[in-house]
C-alpha cells in the first residue's frame, strides 16, 4: 500500500509513549484533510 501511494512507512519506537501522541496528531490531520477534500466534491 505504501508503494502504491508513494509514501514511506516510519514505525514508532517501541515502548516510547511520547511518540504515540505525535503519530495520532498526524493521523488526525490526514483524516481531516481527506474528509474536507471529499466533502468539497
Amino acid at each position: 500500500m505504501a508503494a502504491h501511494y508513494s509514501v514511506a512507512v516510519v514505525p514508532a519506537r517501541p515502548f516510547k509513549p511520547r511518540d504515540k501522541a505525535k503519530a495520532e496528531a498526524g493521523v488526525l490531520l490526514v483524516e481531516r484533510w481527506s474528509l474536507a477534500r471529499s466533502s468539497c466534491r
